[in-house]
């Protein structure tokens, strides 16, 4: 029966933070704007969220070309 919950608890937390294609494409421009201040981004990002046990875990993947130069003011 354990299992069974974990099972189910799993799929309601996961159906909670799933994202529609629109707005996790809003995200993915937004992220990819804000790094692009960092990185020379060569292609896009993709985002991938997985539910686990005590929250979830948001992985990004993009291909960068180089870090820019930037300066960190005291």
């Amino acid at each position: 029966m354990g299992k069974m919950f974990q099972r189910a608890y799993g799929i309601l937390q996961a159906d909670k933070a799933a994202l529609d294609a629109e707005s996790q494409a809003v995200i993915e421009r937004d992220l990819e704007r804000k790094l692009s201040e960092y990185f020379e981004l060569n292609g896009g990002l993709r985002m991938e969220i997985v539910s686990e046990e005590d929250g979830f875990c948001v992985f990004l993947t993009c291909k960068v070309e180089r870090v820019k130069r930037f300066y960190v003011l005291p």
